[in-house]
């Protein structure tokens, strides 16, 4: 950030206009993450306050080939999950599908009536949320990966053990921060979440201090104080990948209750001072992560009494709820893709059990027949 004469010249280096209501996009390019190619550059939140419902898009003078780097790196991503379990048959009794939200006012329409019918049917089964799911800004280990790989010296490993070998491994990353270039996205997210009527009535994410910063400068305006304000909740269930990588390390408790005081740490007390989730020489089975991920869409998201929530946390694990844990259907193209650094995506999420579907539909034929 510091080689940027200004914030103008540096907006100019790295942003790209807005494509669709439903998507704030943030930046790839110069905050890549481990999982992506860095050399993105994808869609972001400038410009998008026209409203466009159509795709526009310009890219960086060295990123011509987006479509084609973005769509091999999404199919690796998917081909590694199906090759270790991740998206094999159903997590649980609960289905949730996924949508991507293009009217922020209908979409609450539809949820207070479903709030209304609730109440005065049981016939009424499923659960809808407006959802928004956003990934962390641009954050030291990003900024690391891409400067090793602009000098022509990529980690083609980053699971490697040896800290020799590999920078993400040392403990000089613990829990890595956000950049100046991340804290300058989650600014001006903030300033789109105002301007096209975000209104989380709960905010949960990851205690991970890139992923807490995030959610505090992105809905600053939300946050509890004198005269109100929504809780802003840690949950461990919204962590990313865990094991090995130091950067996904959590630093001690005490020491992230103290940087973040406005944020809610009663559901890590279980898990004590330390990280006792991380281990420096075993990661996370992909089977483990996406179960993780639905125990948290199921047990925790669904039965919380707010309709409208905000949800901070990592790109590896949005990628993986979005294409081995939720059915994201007509939109699975649009929500399959990559998380950019402090993109956020507004979704209705459903949820609803299979025994009771299949229960509404011979009901359905029962009375057809009579």
């Amino acid at each position: 950030p510091s080689s940027y004469t200004s914030l103008d010249n540096m907006r100019q280096s790295i942003t790209f206009p807005f494509v669709q209501l439903s998507l704030l996009r943030g930046h790839i390019h110069h905050s890549a993450a481990f999982h992506a190619p860095s050399s993105l550059s994808i869609r972001n939140s400038v410009g998008g306050l026209h409203h466009h419902h159509h795709h526009h898009r310009q890219r960086s003078s060295y990123s011509t080939s987006l479509p084609m780097a973005l769509s091999n790196m999404v199919e690796e991503r998917k081909v590694w999950l199906e090759a270790h379990g991740a998206m094999e048959g159903v997590h649980g009794s609960f289905q949730i599908r996924a949508e991507l939200v293009h009217d922020l006012d209908a979409t609450r329409a539809e949820l207070l009536k479903q709030e209304e019918e609730s109440t005065t049917s049981s016939s009424n089964k499923k659960n809808s949320k407006l959802v928004h799911f956003q990934r962390h800004g641009q954050g030291y280990h990003n900024l690391i990966f891409r400067v090793l790989e602009e000098n022509g010296l990529p980690i083609t490993d980053i699971y490697n053990q040896d800290p020799n070998q590999n920078p993400f491994v040392k403990t000089e990353i613990r829990d890595s921060p956000l950049t100046e270039l991340g804290r300058l996205q989650c600014k001006e997210q903030r300033t789109n979440v105002q301007t096209l009527g975000l209104k989380p009535e709960l905010v949960i994410v990851s205690p991970l201090h890139r992923a807490l910063l995030t959610a505090q400068l992105t809905f600053q305006d939300a946050i509890m104080n004198d005269s109100g304000g929504v809780p802003f909740v840690a949950h461990s269930a919204c962590r990313e990948e865990l094991g090995i990588l130091t950067c996904n390390w959590r630093r001690p408790l005490s020491e992230t209750k103290q940087e973040f005081p406005l944020v809610d740490f009663s559901l890590l007390q279980e898990e004590g001072e330390e990280d006792t989730l991380w281990s420096p020489t075993e990661k996370e089975a992909a089977t483990d992560q996406s179960q993780r991920i639905y125990d948290f869409l199921v047990d925790y998201l669904r039965v919380q009494p707010q309709q409208e929530i905000a949800v901070v946390g990592h790109s590896a694990w949005l990628f993986t709820m979005c294409n081995a844990v939720m059915d994201c259907g007509n939109d699975d193209e649009e929500l399959a893709s990559w998380f950019g650094t402090s993109e956020i995506r507004s979704m209705k999420l459903t949820w609803w059990e299979e025994q009771e579907e299949e229960e509404e539909e011979g009901d359905d034929k029962t009375e057809s027949s009579s």
